[in-house]
């Protein structure tokens, strides 16, 4: 696994992705984002689905949440995004998530796109 650029940043998303598994709204859909994956159901799968699967894989399996430096510029407004290949079946699923709230005690993320890796 890669090290992250700024470990206490990446350390407040997996913070945020445990406090989703007991709490609503540490780890939610931007709307549009739900809105594009209902239309598009990759794998067939709901936002709601993803969202479980994206939890199960990161938090029972311990699967990797990778930080990724933000280059695309009509995102420059952030540092980094955060990328999880969630395995599904036969194929994979990408996940972005980027930290919504950067409280120290009570962080919350956003999941703003996933797609059939490969993409």
């Amino acid at each position: 696994m890669p090290q992250p650029e700024d470990p206490a940043e990446h350390a407040l998303v997996l913070l945020a992705l445990q406090l989703a598994s007991r709490f609503r709204n540490y780890c939610e859909w931007q709307q549009k984002a739900a809105l594009r994956v209902l239309e598009e159901l990759p794998l067939g799968l709901t936002p709601e689905a993803i969202k479980a699967l994206l939890l199960e894989h990161v938090l029972v399996r311990s699967g990797e949440i990778v930080q990724v430096p933000e280059k695309r510029n009509e995102y420059r407004h952030r540092k980094y995004y955060y990328k999880v290949i969630v395995p599904f079946k036969s194929a994979e699923l990408f996940v972005e998530l980027v930290l919504l709230d950067d409280d120290p005690t009570d962080p919350s993320v956003n999941i703003v796109n996933a797609h059939r890796q490969g993409r």
